[in-house]
């Protein structure tokens, strides 16, 4: 039999059994105390923090010292964090929402679609204007109004990556030929765009900036709204997404997974698929991780 509060028989990524480390203390957490934290600590002689620490408990010798976030996984094998975890999605999610504002914008700027269409563009279009409004029952949110609301499944990440990338590829086709300005006698060449800003910032009337690009104009206007960084290098959601990293998130020495059947000890660097990001919800991100199942240790 292990002799209480000693950790050496602890298995590292692996289930360990609640019956291979007796203790009394009952599993299900009590008022602002999660499951498995009082236990553990009565096991190894760990300290219970309060609801005001960033960790849950805190071990000062042995195999476990340090300090640890302790997790009962749910029905889908997912952990969340707290507000580290908010601020961790925080840069993706704002990127994210301006990039889908900017869109849902464009494809209900007035014309925009027979605009596309004159232009070959039209698949694009389509296809930006699809993620934008889909929603899987009829009763349900858009994409754009679940993204707005901070929720982001791998799945809908996806189909936003290849709108943003639609216009990207829409943005240089339907763009036009540089134009030649003016400034202080020397010459610089703009896209006509930009050339829309310009004249805008410059406070030029409506009618004076579209005689300066013809034709164009009206290509222009409607381009005007794609402001954000992601449309000239779409990489950026994959970067913002793979920041979210369960080392950013979990800023400690190690998470302890627990269920009714045992714990799962995860020291940090969390490696391999031990835990990795699988959504966002609520602006938080949830971590999938594997402790059912998980083989018993010898």
């Amino acid at each position: 039999m292990l002799v209480e509060k000693d950790a050496t028989k602890v298995s590292f990524d692996d289930l360990n059994r609640w019956e291979d480390f007796p203790s009394n203390v009952p599993l299900a957490g009590r008022s602002g105390v999660g499951p498995g934290e009082d236990r553990l600590a009565d096991i190894f002689g760990g300290e219970v923090q309060g609801q005001n620490v960033s960790f849950d408990l805190k071990f000062s010798s042995g195999l476990l010292e340090g300090t640890w976030e302790v997790k009962a996984p749910d029905a889908e094998g997912n952990i969340r964090p707290g507000t580290e975890g908010t601020s961790a999605a925080a840069p993706l999610m704002k990127i994210l929402g301006t990039a889908c504002d900017e869109l849902y914008e464009f494809v209900n700027f007035p014309g925009v679609k027979e605009i596309t269409k004159s232009n070959e563009s039209n698949g694009l279009y389509d296809e930006i204007q699809s993620f934008i409004n889909f929603k899987k029952r009829e009763e349900g949110k858009t994409n754009y109004e679940l993204i707005q609301s901070g929720e982001i499944n791998s799945e809908r990440f996806i189909s936003a990556k290849k709108a943003v990338e639609a216009a990207s590829k829409l943005i240089k086709k339907m763009q036009g030929d540089l134009l030649t300005i003016v400034v202080n006698k020397k010459k610089y060449q703009v896209t006509p765009t930009n050339m829309l800003k310009i004249s805008k910032l410059l406070g030029m009337e409506q009618d004076e900036s579209s005689s300066i690009l013809g034709d164009i104009s009206t290509i222009a206007e409607a381009l005007s709204v794609l402001n954000s960084s992601v449309f000239a290098d779409p990489t950026l959601l994959d970067v913002k997404w793979n920041e979210i990293s369960p080392g950013k998130v979990f800023n400690v020495t190690g998470i302890i997974l627990v269920n009714e059947k045992g714990f799962r000890v995860l020291r940090s660097p969390y490696d391999g698929d031990k835990i990795k990001i699988s959504r966002i919800s609520q602006g938080k991100p949830k971590f999938k991780v594997r402790l059912r199942g998980a083989k018993r240790k010898a």
